[in-house]
């Protein structure tokens, strides 16, 4: 969840220390820890909170 919501809030906005992974995905282990559903799921959620959603998570 956190990696969509980490896209939705710094998409478009001035490069940060997280922009590069934002641009590239999350680490292989990331999906491979949850398996493809999971992290499919966390993705999407994450994707549709908005900016201050996202930012309480962090």
């Amino acid at each position: 969840m956190a990696y969509g919501a980490a896209t939705a809030v710094i998409a478009g906005d001035r490069p940060s220390v997280t922009h590069g992974w934002c641009a590239t995905g999350p680490p292989p282990s990331a999906r491979a820890a949850l398996g493809e559903e999971a992290y499919e799921a966390a993705y999407a959620q994450g994707g549709g909170l908005s900016p201050e959603e996202a930012t309480a998570l962090v």
